[in-house]
Formats: C-alpha cells, structure tokens, sequence
C-alpha cells in the first residue's frame, strides 16, 4: 500500500469527499485524485497539511503504512497528552515530529524544512501584538543563489499578529537583487506561505528553487500551452520556463520594508 492509498482510506475513514477533503489541505481536488489513484506523489507541503489539519494522523502510519491510522492517546513514556498546548505549540511539535522522522529514514523531500520555525517569541511574551520572524536566509530577485542555513537567524522582523494570525506555516527571507523592482526591492524582506495550491498561483509571485538556489518571480501559467513561466517585475531581467529542475516552495504572503529613521 503506497502513501497515496493510505490517504484515500485516512479520508474514507473520515467519510469525507474529495472535494471536502481537497478544500481541508489546500490543494485541488484534481492533485488528490492523482494522489490516490497514485499517479502523482504528495509534496511535503501537502503532507505537513494533512497532519496540521488532523491532529489525529499517525505521522509514521501515514508515510511508512507502519502502526495503527490514528494516534493513540498517550504519548511514549505514558504520560497524559498536554491538553494545555497552544495552537502554536501544537503545529510546531508536529511539524518537528514530521521532520525528525523525514530525515532519520532519509526520506525528507524539501531541504528547505530544515529550518527553524519563522516565528520566535518566549513564554512570558505570548500577549505581544507582534511576532518576532526569524529571517532565516537570503533570496534572490535575479539569478538563483544558494540558500544557506546558520545558526542564529540573519535578522529578527516584528510582524502584527492581525496581519498574520499564525506564522508556523511560513518562510521569511531577505531580498538579494532587484529583479522585481520596483514592487519588491532590494533589502525587503519576504514572508512565504509554505501552503498553496499551483493552480491558484497564476500572476502570484512564488519562491522557486533549483540546483542553483533560490529566486523570487511572478508565476504566469499558460493552460492553452500547457505551460508555465516565471517572470520578473525588472524588464531588465530576463524569463524563466518552469521546467521539472523547477520546484515552487512558497507563494508571496507578505512584504516587509523597513525604512532607515
């Protein structure tokens, strides 16, 4: 039985439609279809959608077929479930989880959820109006460049809590370059959903990574064609054709510019 068809049965047992279900973790009801018939293999993003939304999932049922469908109500060293995590705490646990599990059985399809989560506030903080992003590396606006990890993040931004409600699900990165200038420039900073569905990206502008690195552009699909491109704002700037060494690992959230006093 592959993850496709683990999925199928998770969402029978939830006697959920495709069309529900599809709605519940963010992607079309066609890519589920493709899912569990098995034709296509769920991305992380989906994947961490899918445990964010049933908290009930067992992580390594759904990606090795191992263990029972739904976690069990104590946790390992039979200690009661902490009835009294946050939201926040709850989605960072198993983000973690998952991640942890990925990468001890080599299986971890995005580099990029190495990461640390986006967010960085303390205990006594959690009253704030603001949350502390961690800018966790730098992005191109032109040519891909490496993105490279550290050990304390390259900056801290404050963002309203109004404004962004709950920021595990995000990637936040500095701008390197003035490729989509002048919507985006140089220095800005970027907030990146990790959460999308392809088909409503079109005139969105995304995150893309390849061998080279990662660049910012404007995705442009061309259904007629069959086809998708990835633009610049800069006409001084050249086109890129979403191709297969292509992977879009965020779509535009947010743009932060901070001005010097």
């Amino acid at each position: 039985m592959n993850v496709g068809d683990r999925i199928a049965n998770f969402r029978k047992a939830k006697k959920l439609t495709q069309v529900i279900f599809s709605k519940e973790i963010s992607i079309s009801q066609g890519s589920l279809s493709d899912i569990e018939k098995n034709k296509t293999e769920p991305s992380f993003i989906t994947i961490q959608n899918i445990i964010n939304r049933y908290t009930d999932i067992n992580i390594e049922w759904l990606l090795t077929g191992k263990g029972d469908m739904f976690i069990t109500k104590t946790v390992k060293n039979e200690e009661p479930v902490n009835t009294e995590e946050t939201q926040e705490e709850f989605f960072a646990r198993k983000n973690k989880e998952m991640i942890d599990f990925l990468s001890k059985n080599k299986a971890n399809p995005l580099a990029l959820s190495k990461y640390k989560p986006v967010y960085n506030n303390d205990d006594d903080d959690r009253e704030s109006e603001f949350w502390d992003l961690e800018v966790v590396s730098e992005i191109s606006a032109g040519i891909p460049i490496p993105c490279y990890t550290y050990d304390e993040p390259l900056h801290v931004v404050p963002v309203s809590k109004k404004i962004l409600p709950y920021p595990y699900n995000y990637w936040c990165f500095r701008v390197n370059g003035d490729s989509m200038s002048p919507e985006i420039e140089h220095g800005d900073y970027v907030v990146l959903n990790k959460t999308f569905d392809t088909n409503s990206l079109d005139g969105k502008i995304v995150a893309v990574r390849n061998s080279d690195g990662l660049t910012l552009k404007r995705l442009i699909l061309d259904t007629k064609n069959k086809c998708s491109f990835l633009f610049p704002v800069n006409k001084h700037h050249s086109h890129i054709i979403l191709d297969e060494e292509h992977t879009i690992v965020g779509a535009l959230k947010l743009i932060i510019r901070i001005y010097p006093d």
